[in-house]
């Protein structure tokens, strides 16, 4: 293994960014999914580097955010897109290439945690205005327990066009040479 650079608020290379960006290169649509604090915030942090460094526009949103002020995609952001949804904005943004709608958090909108249920329509608004912008690549970030257990997170992940790619621990040797690159013992 190669060294893993942890000073300076390096972070650990996931090899889910590599899969989840090579079906989002493909057109699909990806899923991340895994347990609280699995990593999936860093995936997402790392697919849109990847996506940015291939000149892909990105507009990445959280359904836990206070910016979702409506019941459409178009109050989304508010007048900072003049007027238009990020999918819509992120479209015409891409001009027939590649962009990247990413859409963290999204079991926050579901039925089990209770959170924001009253976002899940603008949720599923902007996912389906995305479908009609087939430059636009979708990710979606979700805990795995919601998604499990939530009726509407299933009725999204159903949808043929998403690939769903978990988030799993960390790899024990990683682990240990993180340590071990801390200066800390490994076992």
């Amino acid at each position: 293994m190669s060294e893993i650079p942890v000073q300076g608020g390096q972070e650990i290379p996931r090899d889910e960014t590599g899969v989840a960006f090579e079906y989002l290169r493909d057109g699909k649509r990806v899923l991340l999914s895994g347990g609280a604090g699995s990593g999936k915030s860093v995936v997402v942090s790392q697919v849109i580097r990847r996506a940015q460094a291939q000149g892909w526009p990105v507009m990445a949103l959280s359904a836990d955010s206070g910016a979702i002020s409506g019941a459409t995609g178009r109050s989304w952001g508010g007048t900072g897109l003049a007027g238009d949804s990020p999918a819509v904005v992120l479209a015409n943004v891409a001009s027939g290439e590649p962009g990247l709608l990413v859409i963290g958090q999204v079991d926050a909108v579901g039925s089990v945690s209770g959170r924001h249920e009253e976002r899940r329509e603008v949720v599923e608004e902007m996912l389906r205005q995305a479908s009609g912008n087939p430059e636009v690549r979708v990710l979606v970030a979700c805990r795995k327990f919601d998604l499990d257990h939530d009726r509407v997170l299933r009725r999204i992940a159903a949808d043929e066009r998403i690939v769903e790619v978990p988030v799993g621990d960390l790899d024990e040797q990683v682990v240990r040479d993180v340590l071990r690159l801390a200066g800390f013992p490994a076992n």
